[in-house]
């Protein structure tokens, strides 16, 4: 590493970031799918087809800075014991990434998620990768896209 720090950006993605998803297994994204057609038959819209979490985005500067976060966290990660997370409400808003309004699930917060993030965050700083997220700001889950009127 050449021991720049990097610091975290706040920003919407961009070509190039790397992201850590977390995605429902298989069962999971059956009962998700039911909740997602429930909600489109009340608000219209396109249901997202890739449901999952972003819960952490950075973008190396070189190639070589990529392996090594990317390996770092991978080695780290996996040995976390899973766990659950849950909606705790349903909220809408303009997504800069789409370019339109989207509703999502807000996750609700419990220790091992939050352990998670700062983990993850504490993990890109050890590599002078740096965080494009918050920890302070709420993670969201994108159930549908809403139409424009």
């Amino acid at each position: 590493m050449n021991g720049t720090k990097l610091t975290s950006t706040h920003r919407i993605a961009r070509p190039g970031d790397v992201f850590l998803l977390l995605v429902p297994s298989p069962e999971e994204l059956h009962l998700l799918r039911h909740e997602q057609r429930k909600l489109q038959s009340q608000f219209g819209g396109e249901i997202i087809n890739f449901v999952h979490i972003t819960c952490e985005r950075f973008s190396p500067a070189k190639e070589k800075e990529e392996e090594y976060c990317v390996e770092y966290l991978r080695q780290n990660v996996t040995a976390l014991s899973p766990f659950m997370l849950q909606a705790d409400k349903l909220v809408q808003f303009y997504a800069p990434y789409w370019g339109q309004e989207v509703l999502r699930w807000p996750v609700k917060e419990n220790n091992e998620y939050s352990n998670l993030r700062r983990f993850l965050a504490a993990s890109l700083d050890n590599t002078g990768c740096g965080s494009h997220f918050d920890l302070k700001k709420p993670t969201t889950c994108t159930a549908l896209r809403l139409e424009e009127k």
